[in-house]
Order: structure tokens, then C-alpha cells, then sequence
């Protein structure tokens, strides 16, 4: 392993040095094969444009990209909401038990945050539909 690690190094910089510039790298049997290689190949020398878009995809309702139904994507937005709540109230109530200045200001964070998450729920929930009855269920 420790001759092929000097050679792979060697290979890196195939693509900016010459074979001859790597003389003082290698050994003579590498020095060969590291010259007949890189005389055959013609290792690009920028990164190819964008990609191109794949046709053939189509877009279908209720089709989520990442293969989940549309309930469990909402209920995940839900619990992260309902994580990032839980987070600030622990941050007011320990604000509010050290006396600190912004004690207020933490308790209005987490109010604003519990009524998005009251209006996102009630949102989620609101109709007549097979996501709505996954969720309430």
C-alpha cells in the first residue's frame, strides 16, 4: 500500500504535470505507466454546464416528491412547529425564572409561536377530505 499511495498522487496530478515534470515523484516503471496514460486520455479541464432537465416527469395531484402521503408531510410540519413551540416556551419560562430583562419579549415569542401553530392545525384540519380524517385520526 505504501508504493501505490505516492502513485495515486501522482495520478491526481496527472491532469497539470507532464510525465517528465513527475520525474522526481516516481520510480522509473510508474513513470512509464503514468506517461502512457495520461497520453491516451484528455482529462477535462473545466466543469461541464448545467445539467439538463430529464424529460418525462410529470407532475400528478396529491403526488408528493418524496414518495410520503400528503397527511404525513403536514403532520411532520406540524410536529416541527410544535418542536420549535415547545423550545421557546422552555426559553421563557427560564427567562421568567431568572427575572432576566427580556423575560417578556420570550413569553411574546412564545405566544406568536403557539398561535401559528394553533392556525397551521386548525388549517391542516379544516374540510372534509381523506388528509383531513388521516389527521384527526
Amino acid at each position: 500500500m505504501s508504493t501505490l499511495t505516492p502513485f495515486l498522487s501522482a495520478l491526481r496530478l496527472a491532469s497539470r504535470r507532464t510525465a517528465t515534470s513527475l520525474r522526481p515523484l516516481l520510480p522509473t516503471a510508474q513513470r512509464r505507466a503514468l506517461a502512457s496514460v495520461t497520453t491516451q486520455h484528455n482529462f477535462p479541464t473545466r466543469a461541464p454546464a448545467a445539467p439538463l432537465p430529464i424529460p418525462g416527469y410529470t407532475n400528478r395531484a396529491f403526488a408528493s416528491s418524496s414518495g410520503r402521503s400528503p397527511a404525513d408531510e403536514i403532520a411532520e410540519r406540524l410536529q416541527t412547529m410544535y418542536a420549535e413551540t415547545k423550545d421557546e416556551f422552555e426559553i421563557a419560562v427560564e427567562s421568567t425564572e431568572a427575572n432576566a430583562v427580556y423575560a417578556q419579549d420570550d413569553r411574546d415569542a412564545t405566544r406568536d409561536e403557539l398561535e401559528k401553530l394553533k392556525k397551521a392545525w386548525e388549517e391542516a384540519i379544516e374540510g372534509e377530505g381523506e388528509v383531513q380524517e388521516e389527521l384527526k385520526g
